[in-house]
């Protein structure tokens, strides 16, 4: 193949792949500068440390409606289909809202946070009282994401990015805005968090209703759509329950680090390591998007080069953050009061170098299995893999290693061994995998 034409191939993947990816970066990028607003107001560890926390509860009630965005996408193709999903991801994720808020009811919470993870009064007081004005997260989540994925099916992928820069500025200048007024660390945290998340569902969502998009869904592939409810669920619970292992699985290690011999420094440092992780791993997440909706249309090389672009751009800008000195400065930025532990936060992102390519590799794995039919595959990995994850988490914990380095060194054998469970599953007689040829 002539090297002018792949070359052109490989910048059109990109093309297509920078809109989506800066959704997810967008996502994670707001937290850097919501964890410096936090720590460089009053309270800033307790604050920290207690939002960390209800964020990850958070997570974990958005886990099952993650994969709305990809179901969405696929029932976009038939307008009955579409709009049975519209009112089963709204119910769902009311339903998941409602449940996350009754966490937040004393006895429950006093059960949760001391009996099971002995977090101190303190944190326990203050993470149930930021439950209480963030529980409608979950379903601000599904909502918007079944309109991203209306929008993506309809090739609307420039909509999407505009949607997640809005969502950027609210979340980048609400902190900041906050820390002029003297606004405390939580006003600042919890009104970035939501108001940039609202903001992006009511743009998605104005455009949706002003195009009339819902109304433009094809009848094609109808035999193969689910139509009634009970086919809704039965098709979309194999998405939710993968993503729900994996984000539950995240929000039960942020409560192993109060086992820690370090627990207070590292409940505090590790919303701001993990932060700036996402802020980099995230950016790749989208690639599988691409993978599945470009890999009939572009050459096996083409999209190889793509993906090994990607994955070897994503990993020098960690290399460039923890090894520069320009990069060193960016990452103060995040750190606030807690600059002091600059050295400490630089030495634990140094586990997660690989972790972009690692990502990569992932999400172009489980693109392949999609293609290939092969969903309950990508479910089947997350779950050893992630019991693995905890399980050597919480022995190096008790071994009294330090609590995020015991994290790091979990998180990246969890993912390896989940790589190696999607390609084993990616090896089967009816594969076509371009990867492994």
């Amino acid at each position: 193949m002539n090297k002018s034409y792949r070359l052109k191939e490989v910048i059109n993947l990109w093309k297509q792949f920078i809109p989506l990816s800066l959704t997810d970066m967008a996502m994670a990028f707001g937290e850097p500068v919501r964890n410096y607003a936090i720590a460089s107001l009053p309270n800033g560890g307790l604050n920290l440390a207690s939002f960390g926390i209800a964020k990850s509860l958070a997570n974990f009630f958005e886990a099952p409606i993650i994969m709305v965005l990809h179901a969405s996408n696929a029932l976009a193709q038939n307008r009955e289909s579409s709009k049975k999903f519209l009112r089963f991801t709204l119910v769902f994720s009311l339903l998941l809202a409602s449940i996350f808020l009754s966490l937040s009811i004393p006895n429950i919470f006093e059960f949760i946070a001391k009996k099971i993870f002995s977090l101190s009064y303190e944190v326990s007081n203050t993470t149930r009282q930021i439950i209480y004005f963030i529980f409608l997260f979950p379903f601000i989540i599904g909502w918007r994401r079944y309109f991203q994925g209306i929008l993506i099916q309809q090739k609307k992928n420039n909509v999407v990015a505009q949607a997640s820069i809005i969502r950027l500025v609210f979340v980048i200048a609400i902190p900041l805005l906050g820390l002029q007024l003297s606004w405390t660390g939580l006003a600042c945290a919890i009104g970035s968090l939501m108001g940039g998340l609202l903001a992006e569902s009511i743009y998605v969502t104005y455009y949706c209703l002003k195009h009339n998009v819902l109304e433009k869904a094809e009848k094609q592939h109808e035999e193969a759509l689910p139509k009634t409810y009970k086919e809704i669920f039965k098709y979309y619970f194999p998405l939710g329950y993968s993503m729900m292992v994996i984000w539950g699985t995240r929000a039960l290690l942020v409560f192993l680090l109060s086992f820690s011999i370090d627990s207070k420094k590292a409940l505090i440092l590790w919303p701001i390591i993990w932060g700036i992780v996402l802020v980099v791993s995230n950016g790749t997440r989208m690639v599988q998007q691409v993978y599945i909706a470009s890999k009939s249309d572009f050459s096996s090389s083409a999209i190889k080069l793509f993906c090994a672009s990607v994955a070897i751009l994503f990993t020098l800008l960690l290399v460039w953050l923890i090894a520069t000195s320009w990069g060193n400065s960016v990452l103060e930025t995040s750190m606030g009061e807690l600059v002091n532990y600059k050295d400490f936060i630089i030495a634990c992102l140094g586990y997660f170098i690989l972790f972009p390519a690692l990502t990569t590799l992932q999400n172009i794995l489980q693109g392949e299995l999609i293609i290939s039919q092969k969903t309950k595959a990508v479910g089947t990995s997350a779950i050893p893999s992630h019991i693995l994850l905890v399980i050597i988490a919480y022995v190096l914990i008790k071994m009294n290693i330090s609590g995020l380095t015991s994290l790091a060194i979990a998180l990246n054998i969890g993912l390896v061994c989940e790589i190696f469970l999607l390609w084993w599953f990616s090896k089967s007689k009816n594969r076509t995998s371009i990867l492994f040829k």
